[in-house]
């Protein structure tokens, strides 16, 4: 077995492990515009098990900035671990997170983390190699049945300028993935495709306060970021969107900060507390516990963020 970057593989053995585990399609030209495009990507793009000239495994990872009650901390975020299901147990995925470990303690990284799920096989693997359940994430869904008043309005459109400007002002004084770069809304458009997100921009008395990015059907809105300056508005944004797009619910998928969920149910939302999506983190080098590491990035004081826009 051989451990390789993405340019000595095989792409179309790449596109066939991604589709099968992810239903994700990565060609060449995507792999080299995201390298281009998004300053957290390293050169090599991710690393591939290959055996019998066939790529086996793969495990990508970017080193993110981020912050804590100590200063700045920069962070493994592993992503894409997949495995061909004929290739199943055979060591390879063990084999590439070995060798990812390696990398960023050299790179003096270290702490590791990554988002699963808890029903997926790969979450007893991540738990091998000690990483532990990090936070406490809640989603909130709305029933809408007509919006409140409200002094908020909501404009569809967003550039990333804006968002990373008003993204900047609310992440003033937390923790953890602050560090956004601005450009990353149209990254993730990019790299998902599934077409571009709902973006939508929140005003009072013609000054922008807040942003929200999502999908919608005809039935529902489903929030994967959502972003105020003062986060007593979101009420007011969210009654703001039900009123601009008559949609029949909205939801907000995954966020560790209590103050957001808080607000979530004051215009309406009903919290659900537990969900099977979980984010996990290890100190590679073994001196803090889950909960020290939690500690450092304040997530007990409720200053951790964190989106779906912040993971890979």
């Amino acid at each position: 077995m051989k451990i390789l970057p993405y340019d000595e593989v095989d792409p179309d053995g790449v596109k066939v492990i991604d589709w099968t585990s992810f239903r994700w399609f990565l060609s060449p030209e995507l792999a080299r515009e995201l390298r281009e495009k998004d300053p957290w990507l390293p050169d090599h793009y991710a690393l591939y098990a290959v055996d019998d000239d066939e790529v086996r495994a793969q495990v990508g990872y970017c080193v993110v900035d981020t912050d804590t009650t100590e200063g700045l901390e920069k962070v493994g975020f592993v992503w894409g671990v997949c495995t061909r299901p004929d290739s199943a147990r055979r060591g390879y995925s063990t084999a590439l997170f070995e060798e990812t470990h390696r990398i960023l303690l050299e790179e003096d990284v270290r702490f590791a983390v990554l988002g699963t799920r808890r029903s997926w096989v790969a979450y007893d693997l991540y738990r091998k190699f000690g990483y532990r359940d990090f936070g406490h994430f809640s989603s909130a869904i709305k029933p809408c049945s007509g919006p409140a008043e409200t002094d908020v309005v909501c404009k569809k459109g967003l550039t990333d300028q804006d968002a990373h400007g008003i993204y900047k002002r609310y992440a003033e004084d937390l923790l953890g993935f602050t560090h956004r770069f601005e450009g990353v809304i149209s990254i993730r458009e990019m790299n998902f495709h599934d077409g571009p997100y709902d973006r939508h921009s929140y005003f009072r008395d013609g000054e922008m306060i807040g942003f929200t990015i999502g999908k919608s059907t005809d039935r529902y809105i489903n929030l994967i970021d959502m972003c105020a300056v003062d986060i007593d508005d979101v009420p007011d944004m969210i009654a703001a969107l039900e009123k601009d797009t008559g949609t029949g619910h909205i939801m907000y998928d995954w966020t560790p900060r209590r103050a957001i969920i808080e607000r979530l149910v004051r215009s309406g939302a009903s919290e659900i507390g537990t969900t099977w999506g979980t984010f996990m983190a290890v100190d590679l080098t073994g001196e803090l516990d889950i909960g020290g590491i939690e500690d450092l990035y304040g997530v007990g004081d409720d200053l951790f963020t964190m989106s779906d826009l912040d993971a890979y």
